[in-house]
């Protein structure tokens, strides 16, 4: 087996820096090119090891088992520093060549391991994780007081974060297929790691004076510059490498996307609708209020899949239009397997009630989890529900299935792409994958759909950047 060209390519590039990031689409090979850098690096004894920092499903079940499909690679050790504190302290003792981590419990391991860290090499995977400029496995935790049982208080010393770190790592790379999932605001933490803000300001005070502005009636939010998008794209042109979606295309099967319009009956549009007005509505007896506009917007998705949660928590059914409308789709489909993403609890216990299947998520063991996704792969199952943000990054299931069912969409455009990408990447078998999204008619539905559609431009537009720059510099050469 051989790296395809473009995968060459973005080695050869990121090897001949200490600290760069790829943004490559979701599906084209990122972590196989990393995985081939680090083993250059670790046989030239550049390294004495390397950490991984990923989403959990992929720190437990994609790292590992990518390295044993490449020959050369399946002399890799690997140690997963997961589980249990006394299982994490267990695996960080282990003298292996990398260590793999999630992002749940980066702090923790921030505060464990030795301040002269064994590893000379760090991996962001899905570098969007590491949060905002102000979350704790980003920038730790300040000085606070603990209030104790006898109503003293403690004084609780501050502990670093991940930016405190990295300045000491020598090689450090971010990986992501959508480096800006809901617009520019993450990227300072995100290139602060590489550069320890050279390029995009010292912290983020800097970084909101130079690009952004405030608005909105006590000036809380933040708004982009006129012309600071494309300042941002040329600082960070010598950092980035992006690999152009027309070339990966040839190696991944085609995107078809459907949409299935139901409408909402009557009785349920009103409901809607008095939801949508008053920020009430009364669902078959019981009061639905929402105290604010975001739990009105959740309140409203709900009612368009089919349920919604009163003040306890309890499951009030509302209709049944995406149900009926998934049977005659499922049915419509028989003898392909199919991929049935939800989006709320209450959606999964509807589909569970609907038609027994198995659920794909992270609360299964990993002997569990790596033994559904194998029976999968074996296509033993013809229906699997999964939830976009349980095993949306790096797995590998393409070879179960061709078919994709939204019965719920997520406002949430990270999730939504790497959700896609598990059947529409490489060694996919059929030649198109097809989505299929049920949505309601003037409803939120039209919303999230128009709203993934405005994140997916800007973050097409920042890549898209990268690709100007590295001709230039070609025609340079």
């Amino acid at each position: 087996m051989k790296l395809y060209p473009y995968q060459q390519d973005a080695a050869r590039w990121l090897y001949s820096r200490y600290r760069a990031a790829l943004w490559s689409g979701v599906g084209s090979g990122k972590t196989s090119v990393l995985l081939h850098m680090a083993y250059r690096r670790l046989c030239r004894l550049y390294v004495r090891s390397v950490l991984v920092i990923a989403p959990l499903a992929v720190a437990k079940n994609v790292w590992e088992l990518q390295a044993q499909e490449w020959p050369e690679l399946a002399n890799l050790t690997f140690s997963k520093i997961l589980g249990t504190p006394k299982q994490r302290l267990a695996a960080m003792r282990r003298n292996v060549d990398i260590y793999v981590v999630n992002y749940e419990v980066l702090h923790w391991l921030v505060q464990n391991w030795p301040e002269d860290w064994p590893v000379d090499m760090v991996i962001l995977d899905e570098s969007p994780r590491i949060g905002v400029h102000n979350s704790v496995r980003f920038n730790g935790t300040k000085t606070h007081k603990k209030e104790n049982d006898d109503g003293t208080y403690t004084k609780i010393p501050p502990t670093p974060g991940l930016r405190h770190i990295i300045g000491k790592i020598p090689y450090v790379y971010l990986l992501s297929g959508t480096p800006l999932p809901n617009g520019y605001p993450k990227i300072w933490s995100q290139i602060y790691l590489l550069d320890q803000g050279a390029r995009l300001g010292k912290n983020i005070t800097a970084f909101r004076r130079k690009f952004m502005y405030q608005y909105g009636r006590e000036s809380y939010q933040w708004r982009m510059e006129t012309g600071a998008e494309e300042e941002i794209k040329k600082r960070l042109q010598d950092l980035c490498y992006t690999v152009p979606d027309s070339v990966v295309a040839r190696y991944l099967p085609k995107l078809s996307v459907q949409d299935i319009w139901v409408t909402l009956p009557r009785k349920v549009r009103c409901i809607y609708d008095a939801m949508e007005g008053d920020f009430f509505a009364e669902v078959n007896g019981t009061e639905i209020t929402a105290v604010n506009a975001g739990a009105k917007s959740s309140k409203l998705h709900q009612i368009v899949q089919g349920a919604v949660y009163d003040e306890n928590k309890k499951i009030i059914p509302v209709h049944d239009e995406k149900l009926d409308v998934l049977d005659d789709l499922v049915a419509s489909l028989e003898g392909y397997n199919v991929l049935i993403v939800y989006e709320f609890k209450h959606d999964l216990e509807r589909l569970l009630a609907w038609q027994k299947a198995p659920v794909l998520n992270n609360k299964l063991s990993e002997k569990k989890f790596n033994k559904l996704v194998a029976e999968w792969n074996a296509k033993k199952h013809p229906k699997m529900y999964v939830h976009p943000q349980s095993v949306g990054h790096g797995l590998n299931i393409q070879f179960g299935g061709h078919h994709i069912i939204m019965f719920g969409l997520t406002w949430d455009l990270e999730y939504y792409i790497q959700i896609i990408g598990r059947l529409c990447r490489n060694k996919q078998a059929a030649t198109t994958v097809f989505l299929h999204r049920i949505l309601a008619r003037d409803t939120i539905d039209v919303l999230i759909r128009e709203v993934l559609r405005g994140k997916e431009i800007t973050q097409d537009g920042f890549k898209r950047a990268f690709l100007k720059y590295k001709k230039k510099r070609t025609l340079a050469a």
